[in-house]
């Protein structure tokens, strides 16, 4: 983990972009994000931020920041706001995976296997 990851992780979260959808907004942020990740991403310099090579690079970059997201962390929309970006902690009810695991467990007892729960970011 990087420290820029660490960050993400103590500070609960971070934004990255927040009350607009626009291209023009959105790309310069999201490839200062990557930076702080130490991804370096080119952005062609002729670039119609109107256009759908535009948006089709705002996807990608968008993938490219949440698949470097730290462990329990995803990137994207804040939950009840759309225009709001960054990295936001899974919000994981445990008792209910807890369930689904002991229900899986059930199912995998006759073969002699059985699931258990990798907990990389110790959140439980």
């Amino acid at each position: 983990m990087n420290r820029f990851q660490q960050y993400i992780v103590d500070q609960g979260g971070y934004t990255v972009s927040e009350g607009t959808m626009r291209n023009a907004d959105l790309i310069p942020a999201l490839v200062a994000a990557l930076e702080e990740l130490g991804i370096r991403y080119r952005v062609p310099k002729k670039l119609d931020l109107d256009s759908e090579r535009a948006s089709e690079i705002t996807h990608e970059l968008f993938d490219i920041l949440d698949k470097h997201a730290p462990p329990g962390f995803y990137f994207g929309a804040h939950e009840g706001d759309g225009a709001h970006y960054g990295f936001w902690r899974y919000d994981i009810d445990w008792e209910e995976v807890d369930e689904l695991i002991d229900e899986i467990n059930k199912i995998l007892k006759p073969a002699g296997k059985y699931a258990r729960i990798c907990d990389y970011d110790n959140t439980r």
